[in-house]
């Protein structure tokens, strides 16, 4: 029997791969040959998963040269991925390919090999007929702008037209956002697919013990950005301010350090306050009464479906802000802008967010509408069936 191949071309960071595993493992389950394009951070994760590894190299981006990244147009990064997953797809050809929509190599390669996809993305899913309408922040969205420029060129490269990547489309775009969180989530046709359930469907990798009594959990955890730099970095600000402004209100307060940071600038941590693996991220939300963060798509996706209410501290970050502002629009957390955050800020943010009924209403009211949104289960059944039709 022919088995049938799924290749899977993500970009190597944490929000672009996590919410992906979930079908890897549904599909791996059902007996097709998965393939799983990952750098060494996230290649046991996806071998777990039950997908064979692709190697390629690390992204690294410099945070030291400015707040927002550009994972999409870092050059030379996306030629050194087609480099390194070319000889072995072009070997192996796919029946199908995934790609994400932040791997413009995976979409070159499509193109090359001639095979079927499916795009995918853990991001906002974006209207091409408005898409200034759906980023009103105009200084992001300027960023958006030149960053499709970059994309576009090295797309035009390969004889790809791409004036802005971000509103193009597949014939069947997967994303792994939760419709409910979407601007505008009603208005994207049968060709676009929110998978928003399988962020939450993650399985946590390291277990945790709940030490934290009668008393509430509070969930402090830095963006993913820095998990991909490759030097010691130093523990955010928002780690200290959060452990001033709690402990006075009688929280358990438990801090998701990346492993580079200098965990002992923390010492002496107080009562009822301790250091986690971030491996152990979804053990300590799916009991959290509070989550305190720099944004990012997935965890608020994550910390929706767990019923979360949430603190986005944006550190200046255009993107992030762009997401605080939705957040804050949505009526399920709070955003705190750089120069802004104080303990007494932060402290008021958080008695207001988990005392106010209708913030507190809100927040169930998205967890139903995350958690009956489809999961891995259901996404695969349409990978099946778009894959029987393109063959």
């Amino acid at each position: 029997m022919d088995v049938r191949h799924i290749a899977f071309i993500s970009l190597p960071y944490a929000p672009h791969v996590n919410p992906t595993l979930p079908i890897v493992s549904t599909l791996a389950r059902r007996g097709y040959r998965v393939t799983f394009v990952a750098s060494e951070p996230f290649s046991r994760a996806a071998a777990e998963a039950g997908a064979q590894v692709v190697p390629c190299r690390s992204l690294v981006l410099d945070l030291a040269a400015g707040p927002d990244h550009e994972c999409d147009g870092t050059s030379p990064y996306p030629r050194q991925m087609l480099q390194d997953i070319t000889p072995f797809y072009e070997a192996n050809p796919p029946h199908l390919v995934l790609y994400d929509f932040c791997a413009p190599a995976g979409r070159v390669l499509v193109n090359q090999l001639g095979v079927p996809a499916i795009q995918t993305s853990p991001f906002y899913a974006f209207l091409d007929q408005d898409f200034a309408g759906q980023v009103k922040h105009d200084v992001f969205r300027n960023v958006l702008m030149d960053d499709a420029q970059r994309v576009g060129k090295f797309l035009g490269e390969y004889g790809i037209s791409s004036p802005n990547y971000r509103v193009d489309k597949e014939k069947l775009n997967l994303y792994l956002f939760p419709r409910a969180l979407q601007p505008r989530g009603s208005e994207f046709g049968n060709n676009c697919y929110f998978a928003g359930r399988c962020p939450g469907e993650r399985v946590a990798r390291s277990d945790w013990e709940d030490h934290s009594g009668d008393r509430p959990i509070a969930l402090v955890s830095m963006t993913n950005l820095r998990s991909i730099g490759s030097s010691a970095i130093s523990v955010p600000e928002h780690f200290f301010v959060s452990i001033d402004a709690l402990s006075r209100l009688g929280w358990h307060i438990v801090l998701s350090l990346n492993q580079r940071c200098d965990q002992t600038s923390l010492h002496p941590l107080p009562d009822h306050c301790e250091i986690i693996h971030p491996s152990a991220f979804l053990k300590v939300l799916a009991r959290a009464r509070l989550l305190i963060f720099n944004s990012g798509i997935i965890t608020t996706a994550e910390a929706a479906y767990y019923g979360v209410p949430m603190i986005a501290i944006t550190e200046g970050h255009h993107e992030f802000e762009w997401q605080g502002d939705h957040i804050a629009e949505l009526g399920i957390g709070a955003h705190i802008r750089k120069g802004t955050m104080n303990a007494a800020n932060l402290r008021d943010a958080a008695i207001r967010l988990s005392s106010d009924k209708a913030t507190l209403d809100q927040v169930r009211r998205i967890k139903h509408a995350v958690r009956r949104e489809p999961g891995a289960e259901e996404t695969a059944n349409l990978i099946e069936e778009y894959l029987e039709a393109s063959s």
